[in-house]
């Protein structure tokens, strides 16, 4: 049944990401034609300005919609009238979470590929590729010397990191908008207290955390301050840590999530 879930969770939200996608690609175009062909160098700055304005504005729109889509559609799909279509579907609740999670995994591994694509479409031509790969070569040699040639060990863990990070991120917003549902007749606003108390309550966790292990390690920290190439064993430690807490967040956000929108669920 997951399946068919994702399916049909990527059939709808398709019709609505390639449409931004063509236009972020297409603005891209316009650039590249005005920062590289003479006849606009000089003659006409202001359709050069009024192209990069729109392509800033169509990235930011691309990464917004991202995180605006997964909000509009798990509300509108589980907790209006629709949801209940949606629940009477043979799946279970955590199924239903899950197609609207991997979708959103999905898009956003998508939009980060296309403002990259986006981003080389415009800048890169053959005359500066040369300059380009110069600095990224000068990038992963600095990379290479702080993480003394260990820089896989540090990439990795730092991609799961961030993989993880975008799931707590997208968890905290699933269970505020189903902590706001038990707000009768104020199911908005109760979803945006909720996810207010959350976040204020995991910066003041993440403090004391940093805090407690600051306290713990002063040693530690006052001697890799004093090195000039970074431990990626400490570093892949402070990883360790974050992931593991965002793990268990995350946890908690899901285990919650499900447990309203199976026991609790009030779609009047």
């Amino acid at each position: 049944m997951l399946g068919k879930l994702l399916k049909h969770e990527l059939n709808a939200t398709t019709r609505i990401f390639l449409p931004i996608y063509a236009i972020l690609l297409l603005i891209s175009l316009m650039n590249r034609f005005t920062f590289h062909l003479k006849i606009y160098q000089g003659t006409l700055p202001i359709i050069s300005s009024l192209f990069l304005f729109m392509y800033v504005i169509t990235i930011i729109l691309v990464l917004a919609a991202t995180v605006i889509l997964t909000i509009i559609r798990f509300y509108k799909n589980l907790l209006t009238d629709e949801g209940y279509l949606m629940f009477t579907l043979p799946a279970k609740t955590h199924q239903l979470i899950n197609s609207k999670l991997l979708v959103h995994l999905f898009w956003t591994l998508m939009s980060v590929l296309i403002v990259i694509a986006s981003l080389f479409l415009v800048f890169v031509t053959p005359e500066n590729m040369p300059f380009i790969k110069g600095e990224l070569t000068k990038i992963y040699l600095e990379l290479q010397v702080l993480t003394a040639g260990r820089e896989i060990s540090f990439v990795l863990p730092f991609l799961f990191f961030c993989i993880v990070g975008q799931f707590s991120t997208i968890l905290s917003i699933y269970v505020s908008i189903a902590l706001g549902q038990l707000f009768h007749g104020h199911k908005i606003l109760g979803a945006f207290i909720s996810y207010i108390g959350i976040y204020t309550g995991m910066q003041i966790i993440t403090l004391v955390i940093i805090l407690i292990v600051a306290v713990l390690n002063l040693n530690t920290f006052e001697q890799l301050a004093q090195l000039e190439q970074l431990s990626t064993a400490a570093v892949n430690f402070t990883f360790l840590l974050s992931t593991i807490f965002l793990l268990v967040i995350s946890a908690i956000f899901y285990f919650v999530t499900n447990y309203i929108l199976k026991r609790k669920l009030n779609l009047d």
